[in-house]
């Protein structure tokens, strides 16, 4: 659910993270495994739960995920 979303996010913001930050694009949603390692067949597929399952979710800094783009790992 979307609360569920709002409280594990918040869980890992690190200081400086507010969801006016978020709202203004400062903060993203990172895939720590990236939407493209799974087979996304369709929003009913293993891969598309797996991708979106809050523990493959965090907030990053924008400009963080920008240069983690589709690596496994931030560099």
């Amino acid at each position: 659910s979307m609360l569920e979303l709002k409280i594990h996010l918040e869980k890992q913001f690190t200081k400086g993270m507010t969801w006016e930050k978020y709202m203004n694009g400062e903060i993203h949603i990172d895939h720590i495994i990236p939407k493209s390692i799974f087979n996304i067949t369709g929003l009913n597929s293993k891969g598309f739960k797996k991708a979106w399952a809050l523990e493959n979710l965090r907030p990053m800094w924008a400009k963080d995920n920008m240069k983690k783009y589709n690596k496994l790992f931030a560099a």
